[in-house]
């Protein structure tokens, strides 16, 4: 339809001559349209009065974006707008591109230099910091930060809910949570006051090299933990599934993922991805279904309001579970107004919290203390849907995991080879993404009797020092002017350091005992 309408346009922009048109000579000029509007060469707007040639403003572009569904659609809303003096800065982004250059960008997020702040430059091996102005509305702002929250921490907080007790962990996760959040403020005015889109280039501004070799360890190490945490997940739902042992199912996972994570243009995994955030929405709604038939019945389990003994463990993988922090930045960064995040966040991340304590609780109130670390293992396990989210779930996993992997792996690459342009040690670094691969299977294999356990150590030597140390810690010496200010931020860093090493003894005490 887009063709025959821009053929339209262009006859219809000619002069009339005499006498019949032959038929070929239409043909002719059809292919040559599709030809020159493929390439962008003869752009659409050329065909209006404008006598340089130029792309009109309402249409930029040309011809390729009339081409795309409802390009016609928009260049009319933008023509209109024009007419009446609005100008593009004021226009609907929806006016101006297409509902899927959106929904390619989701998938995107997970994308290296999206959580260190960097960009690669696939030729040259060279990193840039990752510098701000983008296209990103306000919708899409508020999907890619509900996608960078709600993943796969979220099902394991009914488990660790029964670490700590029901009011305590429903407590302990708001207080989790409310810290986070003035840490992601505290976070927003340093890059206010530094102009860095890189939590590392932040941390190198604030306390110099050390602050950036920090920030990037701490990023390597979480990126790390997610990605052993999510081969232990898949490994638990299909052993139990199939009848597999634990070392099985790891084996299968290695040989599928050691080519995908060879990837170099993670552009090939767009719609995988999109698919998988799908699945991962079924599969919430289906377990929070479940939660409501048990809880109908009236069955609920006794569970207790207190557990100092395990306490600890919750902790960490509530912090854990806000594994999205590092995504805010690149977030703020590619937004058309980057001055209009906070307004966006607030209520986005209100919502979060409130739907973890609602998944959380319910989840343990249902089971109790027989909830399992991943709480779809609870589901009924003859029932047909359960397995469907079973097996959707972690094959949303499987597609996820390069954009887990990739992030670490290619800072680790960086470190050990340096700087290298395209295609240089490509097999060294094959070799070495596959080590790094099977030694996070090993280690999955060794971890997955003691998940609860693991989940702990990599929220609080991992993820807490870049949700409620590092912010505060930068803050105080990039910003902090008044004395209550040094207060808050002081505190908040040794609130954070003291929840690292309770949290650290606690879990190993209980596996030592275990």
């Amino acid at each position: 339809f887009g063709s025959s309408a821009a053929l339209c346009l262009f006859v219809v922009s000619q002069p009339m001559e005499e006498g019949p048109r032959p038929d070929c000579t239409v043909a002719d000029l059809h292919r040559h349209l599709l030809a020159e509007v493929a390439t962008d060469k003869f752009p659409i707007s050329r065909l209006k009065s404008d006598p340089s040639g130029r792309s009109s403003s309402t249409n930029p572009g040309g011809g390729a974006k009339l081409k795309q569904p409802g390009g016609f659609r928009r260049a009319f809303l933008r023509n209109e707008a024009e007419k009446r003096g609005v100008g593009l800065a004021e226009m609907p982004i929806s006016w101006l591109r297409d509902l899927k250059v959106d929904l390619r960008r989701l998938s995107r997020l997970g994308y290296f230099h999206n959580v260190f702040g960097l960009t690669f430059n696939e030729e040259s091996g060279q990193c840039q910091e990752l510098q701000a102005g983008g296209t990103l509305g306000t919708v899409s702002t508020m999907l890619l930060l509900l996608k960078s929250f709600v993943g796969t921490g979220i099902l394991f907080l009914p488990g660790a809910m029964s670490q700590g007790g029901w009011c305590f962990s429903g407590v302990l996760l708001f207080c989790v949570g409310l810290a986070s959040a003035v840490c992601i403020r505290l976070l927003m005015e340093c890059v206010d006051k530094t102009g860095s889109s890189s939590f590392a280039g932040i941390g190198r501004r604030a306390i110099g090299g050390a602050g950036d070799y920090a920030v990037q360890v701490s990023l390597v190490l979480s990126q790390f933990g997610t990605c052993i945490a999510y081969m232990i997940f898949i490994a638990r739902l299909l052993s139990t599934l199939f009848g597999r042992s634990l070392a099985q199912v790891l084996l299968v996972q290695v040989i599928v993922l050691i080519p995908m994570n060879w990837i170099r243009k993670l552009e090939k995994l767009e719609i995988p991805t999109l698919v998988a955030d799908a699945l991962i929405i079924f599969g919430l709604g289906a377990s929070i279904m479940y939660f409501g038939e048990v809880l109908h019945e009236g069955n609920r389990p006794d569970v207790p309001d207190f557990k100092p003994a395990t306490c600890g463990l919750f902790i960490g993988t509530a912090v854990f579970t806000f594994e999205g922090i590092p995504y805010l930045l690149p977030i703020r960064a590619s937004m058309q107004k980057p001055e209009q995040f906070a307004c966006i966040f607030q209520p986005v991340f209100a919502f979060v919290l409130c739907f973890f304590l609602f998944f959380g609780l319910c989840g343990y109130l249902t089971y109790g203390d027989a909830v399992q670390p991943v709480v779809l293992e609870n589901l009924p396990p003859d029932n047909v849907l359960v397995t469907y989210v079973k097996v959707g779930y972690c094959g949303a996993l499987i597609c996820s995991f390069p954009l887990v992997f990739l992030p670490a792996q290619r800072i680790l690459e960086l470190w050990t080879f340096g700087v290298t342009p395209k295609a240089v040690k490509k097999h060294q670094k094959n070799a070495f993404r596959t080590l790094v691969t099977c030694a996070c299977a090993v280690v999955a294999l060794y971890g997955g009797p003691y998940f609860s356990e693991f989940l702990a150590y990599v929220g609080a030597l991992c993820c807490a020092p870049l949700a409620v140390v590092y912010p505060p810690l930068f803050h105080v010496s990039l910003c902090a002017t008044t004395f209550g200010q040094r207060v808050v931020d002081w505190t908040l860093v040794v609130v954070g350091v003291a929840v690292m090493v309770f949290v650290f003894y606690q879990t190993v005490t209980g596996v030592g005992e275990g």
